[in-house]
């Protein structure tokens, strides 16, 4: 009996001292991020694309890798990774994070590379590459360690891009306010130590740049709902 009670004791402080914390493990959530520290999630992206650009309803699944590294006196480095095979976009940039109790708030600007090319196959219908800037601000409400809620919003400045249609002749748009995104994440524990993110965001956008092989002209904003999901790994 004294053996099993030692052994359930044990057991007992050895969960006490493996507590759970959501909102160090989560990836959207504005929070110090311990130094050095590096979180990693894999997800998908869905979004509806404008009507006018492909005539057709038509939504867009984009794998989604999203990373951070933590760096010291709350600072942080944010990476994006979005492939669709024919279109890839690359996002970094620095964050600065601030948290008081159940609340939190980060700022931060991310560059972009972006580029597209559908010559697959056998097939040549063109290519495109150009530059994006998003300055960010987010602020996150952690409801008593079991969901984190945050609202993000970025505006979107196109540097530029250049590119070739299929019958090789010159493409370009120039550098422009592109318009903006509001995003509303939850994350909450699925297994274990690992966290699911799930977003619902509104793009207002004159250009999506996964759409490019459509090649749109049209010089309007548009709406573009979007879902994610994405699992902390």
């Amino acid at each position: 009996m004294l053996f099993l009670s030692l052994f359930f004791s044990q057991a007992k402080a050895q969960d006490t001292t493996n507590v759970f914390g959501l909102r160090e493990k989560t990836m959207m959530l504005p929070h110090v991020v311990k130094p050095y520290n590096f979180d990693l999630s894999l997800g998908v992206l869905f979004t509806r694309v404008p009507f006018d650009w492909v005539e057709t309803a038509l939504e867009v699944p984009l794998f989604n890798m999203h990373a951070a590294f933590g760096l010291p006196k709350g600072f942080s480095i944010e990476g994006d990774f979005t492939t669709l095979l024919i279109t890839n976009e690359l996002r970094l940039g620095p964050r600065w994070n601030f948290q008081h109790n159940n609340f939190s708030f980060k700022i931060g600007i991310d560059g972009e590379i972006a580029h597209g090319r559908l010559d697959f196959f056998g097939y040549n219908g063109g290519k495109m590459t150009g530059g994006f800037l998003y300055p960010t601000i987010a602020v996150g409400y952690l409801i008593k360690n079991e969901v984190a809620l945050s609202l993000h919003f970025e505006l979107n400045e196109m540097l530029g891009l250049t590119g070739v249609v299929e019958d090789l002749s010159a493409v370009s748009y120039p550098a422009m306010f592109n318009g903006g995104t509001l995003a509303l994440y939850s994350e909450q524990r699925y297994w274990k130590d690992h966290v699911c993110t799930i977003g619902v965001k509104l793009a207002c956008l004159k250009y999506f740049f996964p759409a490019w092989a459509a090649y749109p002209t049209f010089d309007r904003f548009y709406l573009l709902p979007q879902f994610s999901l994405n699992f902390e790994i």
